[in-house]
């Protein structure tokens, strides 16, 4: 069977093929661990009116096709819509062939675009019907924005908003952690609150993913979804990847640049393939990848020919599969994470001396995106159980990254990999109303007897107090500089068995002054809002120098701004505006003419003078 299109017009029907394609491929068995049951996976893409413009080629379409695809066939999913309203066009229902065809149907709701962006309002109906305990739940969310809600009749806009935020961290959170329910975010631009979705998916055991780039969006649409129902792969090395007899169905995710020269994939035994030649397998191409099915390949070493872009992953149906406990998807910058690995055979734990799999080695490694090496550790069998332990070094890189399992024996290979976000333990924000910088653990097993938090500003040490049972108040002194100045931030915890003073990011006081003290801006501190004086003037006065006047110009700009936003998404004011402006060019050009009738009228009207 081959299905090809031009890879310059990727479109709908290259999604509907996809769809089909991936429907003929993918079973439970290929990509779920073993689990308690089926996963639940609820699906809430953002269709405010930014994203227009920071997805103008509606690429979530491709991402949501993948996601319906690529669930299990015995799961159960569910699509929803979210701006000023929500809506449901896919129901949870079974992963079926009707529901992946009402999937695509659904396809054209997200360029119905709305006003304005109610997270809590659509994570709320996401919530409803979730049950947990009968299989993993999980919850994904695709924003490029902010809460942002409509102008109450009465009151204030940004209270309205900051309320709807504070309700998404200390109520509806709270709610997800107790139902077992994980949120998976994924940020796609720079204007995405990602405090808030980092903290939505690290409370419940989610990934937190960001997509600045449109091939990023795909790989995380795939990050989010080798968390729901992992995949067994092989590892793909400068090209070439190895099968073995054990492999029985092979899809080969091949990432490119767009506009590059065709693939192409040639066997053990020579054999190429390719899109207009793909022999036995199902070759499906469009502008950013290309996804290759091989139904029964041939055991031995395997090479991609061309140009491969990052991401790519060759993975396979087999019955010897790599499982692994690594814990939840969030990493704690320095702290060492515990691993644990063995291999099953059709559901039986593969143990050491088994005929066809030893000797076997295990080794796990911590990857950046930019794959640098943050950590590496070879796994040991302790026992005749068939599982590997080790532990993963602590590393100081922030972001996200790819924890690599990689279990080899003589003539076998399986691979599994899993995005983790590495976060500070602790983090440090400003209470301005109160004037202090609060700092809170993050890091469950972190409190006031394995944590000591120390803060100094321009080289003065700071009061730290004790607060909540794990949080910190550092006092700020009434005397602060009108520069911009950084508090430095620092921690000395407990590691094992061993103590580490670690640096924290600091917290910037008066981010927006036109000069800094101590280079402030030189470490990617915390920028925090403007401190306010402790003691006024009575009355401020007008501004005497340039320097006030922008100040004051700064201040007015920050309150207009999201009045300026909110009516900048509704269409009638563009319209008012451009007939004001046609209106204003038409006024000036009479006036011209005017002027210029006028400048004649003398000459034209002595005849003598010609």
């Amino acid at each position: 069977m081959n299905i090809r299109r031009d890879r310059r017009s990727p479109g709908i029907l290259t999604m509907v093929l996809l769809g089909m394609m991936l429907l003929l491929t993918v079973g439970p068995a290929a990509m779920a661990d073993s689990t308690p049951g089926p996963p639940s996976v609820r699906l809430l893409v953002d269709v405010s009116g930014s994203m227009k413009a920071n997805d103008p080629r509606n690429l979530r379409a491709s991402g949501i096709m993948l996601w319906s695809a690529l669930l299990p066939a015995d799961a159960r999913g569910g699509l929803w819509t979210f701006g000023s309203r929500v809506d449901n066009p896919v129901p949870m229902a079974s992963a079926d062939s009707a529901w992946r065809a009402s999937v695509i149907d659904a396809l054209p709701a997200l360029t119905r675009y709305q006003q304005f962006t109610d997270i809590e309002q659509g994570l709320s109906h996401a919530l409803q019907g979730a049950r947990s305990g009968q299989g993993p739940v999980h919850v994904i969310l695709l924003t490029d924005g902010m809460v942002d809600l409509p102008s109450p009749s009465t009151g204030d806009k940004t209270a309205r908003d900051q309320a709807s935020r504070d309700r998404l961290l200390n109520e509806l959170v709270p709610e997800f952690v107790r139902r077992g329910i994980v949120v998976d975010t994924i940020a796609l631009s720079d204007h995405t609150d990602r405090a808030l979705l980092t903290t939505l998916s690290q409370q419940t055991g989610g990934l937190a993913s960001v997509a600045d780039t449109s091939a990023a969006l795909t790989r995380s649409f795939l990050d989010v979804l080798s968390q729901v129902a992992p995949f067994q792969q092989v590892p793909l090395t400068q090209g070439r990847f190895r099968l073995d007899n054990r492999v029985d169905s092979v899809r080969a995710l091949l990432f490119h640049e767009e506009g590059a020269s065709p693939l192409r994939l040639v066997g053990p035994d020579g054999q190429q393939l390719t899109a207009d030649a793909p022999g036995e397998a199902l070759w499906q191409t469009s502008d950013r990848f290309d996804l290759v099915t091989l139904p029964s390949p041939m055991p031995g070493m395997w090479k991609v020919e061309g140009s491969l872009a990052p991401g790519s992953r060759i993975m396979i149906d087999s019955g010897l599969r790599l499982q692994v406990d690594t814990g939840t998807p969030t990493l704690y910058q320095y702290f060492p994470r515990s691993l644990d690995a063995w291999l099953e055979s059709n559901g039986d734990t593969v143990r050491a001396g088994d005929v066809g799999v030893a000797p076997l080695s295990m080794r796990a490694s911590l990857v950046s995106n930019q794959g640098k090496v943050l950590a590496n550790t070879e796994l040991e069998s302790r026992d005749d159980n068939g599982h590997y332990q080790g532990r993963l070094d602590g590393v100081s890189q922030l972001g996200n990254a790819r924890l690599r399992l990689l279990a080899e024996g003589e003539d076998l290979q399986r691979l599994r990999v899993k995005s983790v976000n590495v976060v500070p333990a602790l983090s440090a924000s400003l209470d301005a109303r109160e004037g202090v910088i609060r700092v809170q653990a993050v890091k469950a097993d972190l409190n006031h007897d394995t944590a000591r938090v120390m803060a100094s500003l321009q080289g003065e040490p700071l009061t730290v107090t004790p607060a909540a049972p794990r949080e910190w108040r550092v006092t700020l002194p009434a005397d602060i500089p009108p520069q911009t100045v950084p508090v430095h931030l620092q921690a000395t915890v407990d590691i094992g068995n061993a103590q580490r003073t670690i640096d924290l990011p600091d917290v910037l006081l008066n981010p927006d002054s036109d000069s800094a003290l101590n280079d402030a801006q030189s470490r990617g501190d915390i920028t925090a809002s403007d401190m306010p004086e402790r003691a006024p003037e009575a009355d401020a006065g007008t501004p005497d120098n340039l320097q006030g006047w922008l100040a004051l110009a700064g201040q007015k700009w920050q309150t207009l701004a999201p009045v300026l936003k909110h009516y900048a998404a509704m269409p009638w004011v563009w319209a008012v505006a451009a007939a004001a402006l046609l209106l204003l060019l038409w006024r000036r050009a009479a006036v011209n003419r005017r002027r210029r009738t006028q400048r004649r009228e003398p000459h034209l009207g002595s005849d003598e003078d010609s």
